[in-house]
């Protein structure tokens, strides 16, 4: 499960940053990870939304305004 809340992790970060295309491989893993089977990984992602979530909000406050990308 710990590695399904940091895959999910890199690709929201990811997303929030502009990195594209990094989800369809976070996806992949994911999925692989859930044997293969996309509806087992989805509910994986599912599961883990509250830890990925707690995880986001402590990277978050950690950053700086520069690394949240707000202007200073």
């Amino acid at each position: 499960m710990q590695e399904v809340v940091a895959e999910t992790v890199a690709c929201t970060l990811c997303e929030i940053y502009g990195y594209t295309g990094y989800a369809w491989h976070g996806w992949q893993y994911i999925k692989a990870c859930a044997g293969g089977e996309p509806k087992q990984a989805l509910k994986l992602v599912m599961k883990v939304l509250c830890e990925v979530e707690e995880v986001l909000e402590r990277i978050w406050e950690a950053a700086t305004p520069e690394e949240r990308g707000c202007a200073a």
